[in-house]
Formats: C-alpha cells, sequence, structure tokens
C-alpha cells in the first residue's frame, strides 16, 4: 500500500505541473476540451478492453500458478481483437461522431487522431493488469512513475501547438505517456516468462473456457464502467452544450481534482485488497479483510479531506490559475460527498473480487441512470454548474446504501457499532471543516487550526486501545532517548 501510493502521489505532483502549464497558457476553455477529450478517451478505452483489465487481476490471482500463463495470452489475444475493431471504427465514423457526442466546439477530424490514447490506454490497461495480477508491485510502481514523466516532457510543445491551431497535439499528450506505461510494462512481463511459448498450446486449448470466463464477468464491467466513464461524459457534453467549453473546464477542474486525490488512497488499497479478496477462500477470512479496509478509510479519509477543504482554493492557484476559482462552486459539495464515495468502493471491490457481475451491472446502471436523468432535469431548471456537485453528493449517499444492503444479503457482513460511530464523526469533521472554508479563498490561521483539532482528535479516536499504548509508549521512548 505504502509504495504505491507514494508512486501515485509522485505521478500526481507531475501532472499537477503539466496541467498548470495548460491552464496558464490555454485558460478554461483549453482545460474544458482537454478534460473533455480525456473523458472521451476513457470511454473508448472501456470499449476496447471490455474493461478488463480488472478482469484479468482478478483471473490472475485467483488461478492455479500453472494456468495463469494462458489465461494472461488468451486476455492479450481479446484486447487485441477488440482494439483493432475500435479503431477501424474510429477511423471511419470517427468525425460523424464529434458534433453529436462532444458538441460543435470539437473539431470532427480530431476524433481521428483520438486512436493515439486508445492504443496508449489499452497497453498501459493491460500491462498494468499483469503487474498487479502477479503481485510485481516494484515494477507496477516504476512503470507507472514513467508516464507522468513522459507527459511532463510533451505538454509544453503540445501545448505551443495547439495554440499554433494543431489540435492533434491533444491526442499526443493523452496517448504518449500511456503507451510508454505500456511497453515498460510488457518489457517486465516478457523478462518474467509470463508469455513463455511453452505455454502456448495450453492457452489456445483453453481459448474458449478463458473466453467465457472473461466476458462474463468484463460484461458487467463493460457496462459499469460505461455508466461510470460515460456519465461523466455526458454531464460534461451537457456543459458545454448549456454553458460552454468555459464552463466545462470549470466543472472538468472540480470533478479531476476530487478524483485526484482519492485516487492516492484507493490505488494503495486496491493494489493489494483486490487480489487479496481474489484469493481468499474462507468467508471469516473475507468479512475480516473488507472490515479492515473499511476501517483504513475511516481512519484516514477525514483527516485527507479536511486537508483538501482547507487548502482547496490556494490549491486551486497553484496547481492551475486563478481563472478556474469558479469550479469551487462544485468542488466544495463533492468534498462532501467523497467519504462516502470511498467507502462505497471499499464495499463494492467484493462483487469484482468474487465476479459477481449481475449484482455489479444491477447497482452500477441504476445509478447511472439517476445521474443522467437528475444531471439533464438539473439543467433545465439550474443555470450554474454547482448543483451537479449537490447531485454528487446524494448519488454517492444512494450508492453507499445500495452496497451495504449487498454486503448484508449477499456475505452476511454489517459494520459494528464502533464503525457506525467512526462514519458519524467522520462526516461531522468534513462538514465543520467545510462550513469554516465554504467561500474562503485565503487560510486564517484561527479556521485551520479549528478544522484541523476535530479531524486530528478523530484519527486518535479510530485507534483501538493497544494502538493508542503503542504509539504512546514510542513517544516515550524517543523522548528518553532525546
Amino acid at each position: 500500500m505504502f509504495w504505491v501510493g507514494s508512486a501515485t502521489l509522485f505521478n500526481l505532483l507531475v501532472w499537477v505541473v503539466a496541467g498548470k502549464v495548460m491552464a496558464v497558457m490555454l485558460g478554461p476553455a483549453g482545460v474544458g476540451m482537454y478534460g473533455l477529450l480525456r473523458q472521451f478517451a476513457q470511454n473508448l478505452n472501456v470499449v476496447a478492453t471490455f474493461n478488463g483489465s480488472t478482469t484479468l487481476v482478478q483471473g490472475i490471482a485467483s488461478r492455479p500458478a500453472e494456468e495463469r500463463t494462458g489465461f494472461a495470452r488468451n486476455v492479450a489475444k481479446i484486447f487485441l481483437g477488440l482494439g483493432l475493431g475500435i479503431g477501424l471504427a474510429l477511423l471511419l465514423i470517427g468525425p460523424g461522431l464529434a458534433t453529436r457526442l462532444l458538441g460543435r466546439e470539437v473539431p470532427p477530424a480530431l476524433l481521428r487522431w483520438m486512436i493515439v490514447p486508445l492504443i496508449g490506454m489499452s497497453l498501459a490497461s493491460f500491462f498494468l493488469g499483469m503487474l498487479n495480477g502477479y503481485r510485481h508491485i516494484k515494477a507496477l510502481v516504476i512503470c507507472q512513475a514513467l508516464g507522468p514523466l513522459v507527459a511532463l516532457a510533451l505538454i509544453y510543445p503540445c501545448v505551443w501547438w495547439i495554440r499554433g491551431g494543431g489540435t492533434w497535439a491533444y491526442a499526443l499528450i493523452l496517448g504518449a505517456p500511456y503507451a510508454v506505461i505500456g511497453l515498460a510494462g510488457g518489457v517486465v512481463s516478457y523478462r518474467k516468462g509470463w508469455f513463455a511459448q511453452a505455454e502456448a498450446g495450453r492457452a489456445h486449448s483453453s481459448f474458449g473456457r478463458d473466453g467465457r470466463q472473461f466476458f462474463g464477468l468484463s460484461s458487467a464491467l463493460l457496462i459499469g464502467g460505461l455508466a461510470g466513464t460515460g456519465v461523466q461524459l455526458f454531464v460534461n457534453g451537457l456543459v458545454v452544450r448549456k454553458l460552454g467549453m468555459a464552463e466545462s473546464g470549470q466543472f472538468w477542474v472540480a470533478w479531476s481534482l476530487s478524483m485526484t486525490y482519492v485516487t492516492v488512497l484507493l490505488s494503495s488499497l486496491g493494489a493489494y485488497y483486490l487480489p487479496s479478496l481474489s484469493a481468499t477462500r474462507d468467508p471469516e477470512a473475507k468479512k475480516q479483510l473488507i472490515l479492515t479496509f473499511t476501517r483504513v478509510v475511516l481512519m484516514f479519509m477525514p483527516i485527507l479531506i479536511t486537508l483538501v477543504v482547507i487548502l482547496k482554493a490556494p490549491g486551486i492557484r497553484l496547481l492551475f490559475s486563478p481563472k478556474l476559482l469558479p469550479s469551487l462552486r462544485v468542488f466544495r459539495w463533492m468534498l462532501i460527498g467523497d467519504l462516502l464515495k470511498v467507502l462505497s468502493w471499499v464495499w463494492a471491490f467484493p462483487m469484482l473480487a468474487f465476479a459477481e457481475g449481475k449484482t455489479f451491472l444491477l447497482i452500477e446502471v441504476a445509478n447511472a441512470l439517476v445521474w443522467v436523468v437528475l444531471a439533464w432535469l438539473g439543467f433545465n431548471v439550474f443555470h450554474d454548474i454547482e448543483f451537479l456537485g449537490q447531485l454528487f453528493c446524494g448519488v454517492y449517499l444512494l450508492y453507499a446504501g445500495e452496497i451495504l444492503i449487498y454486503l448484508w444479503l449477499r456475505h452476511r457482513i454489517r459494520l459494528p457499532f464502533g464503525y457506525w460511530m467512526h462514519l458519524a464523526r467522520g462526516m461531522f469533521v468534513v462538514g465543520f471543516a467545510s462550513f469554516l472554508f465554504w467561500d474562503r479563498t485565503t487560510l486564517p490561521p484561527v479556521r485551520v487550526i479549528f478544522a484541523l483539532v476535530p479531524a486530528i482528535l478523530n484519527l486518535w479516536a479510530c485507534l483501538i486501545k493497544s494502538e493508542r499504548k503503542a504509539i504512546l509508549s514510542r513517544l516515550s521512548i524517543g523522548r528518553l532517548n532525546e
């Protein structure tokens, strides 16, 4: 968890520099175009891989060692076939999709260039899934670090090309970092022998079985993935059509900030949590693993969100541009819902680990429909993007409730009373900090202290008695050594 979290944090810091260059030189409209194309590329990747990276991890982790190579080879064939089909379709009908999906402000010819991020993201999805499934965490960390470095090297020339009318450079900055990550992961996989020629015959004979298992889970993941990334694209498209590309930039900054800082924790958890849960057979061990990770989130998310609440306005000025401060209208609401968002994701992992595709599909599609319908209705009532932040809170409250019902009905897992107390305190901590810094764009010291003290006390309250004694003991030893 520590190594993956550290790598993710490093990646985010490098991307911050790239985002700063783009925000300053292209303004809100340029950031909006980048965000819209990024979401479109993510949807392409979901379709071109059948959202199968998680299935690859689950399949490798849950199989005996002698069957893993064959399964990986068969999934590689599926990825290749799907990628070629989607790439060809994009080249043929891409321009016609531009105005229908993304609005008139997107140049139609630009969609043909989106084959570049399609190839890069597909490579990265497959080989990062391989590294995660085989638990090669060191290589996973190193490969993930290469992408942002490539983005940092490309961002300045790409921005100048874009300013000169070369909108194709958006595709380059979106695709090249992922392509390097994928190629690096491919080199590691080849050297480790995970595609050994000796396994080719076995892989060929098991292709039908592996294909059915892959599509069985990935069909649900595909629809669920499209429900997630498709909602983002749909809502962002509504913003573009109703309010223009500049407001789309404000919305994308809020959405990406909400996803970015949460990714530090979720990537750390997921690298260990998903393959470990997939490989666990004992029901009691599964229950303890789910509750352990729930407790980790309840301990650390409130103080993390509090820090983001305090630093949100200075952070946007530092990471992007003062011109993007209006994105706080959405972001401050999202911060309130982020604790529920992370918890619901942790509780939803068992659906993926245990290949419960129908349940996953039902819940994801239901919540996507809620998002789409309420967002569409909202744009006919409100004329500001702030209501999207409020909708974000409501949807994740609904989602968390649905996942808790699933855990009880399917796995007989209920949150202990103490966990509910941790959750109530955590929501109070986040709500109180949000109240103190709702419209603040500065950092008054007294308000900072008032916000941080409850967050620190909540972290201490989440510790069990033995953990508190251990911390106090270490502090005492430290003083004696001094």
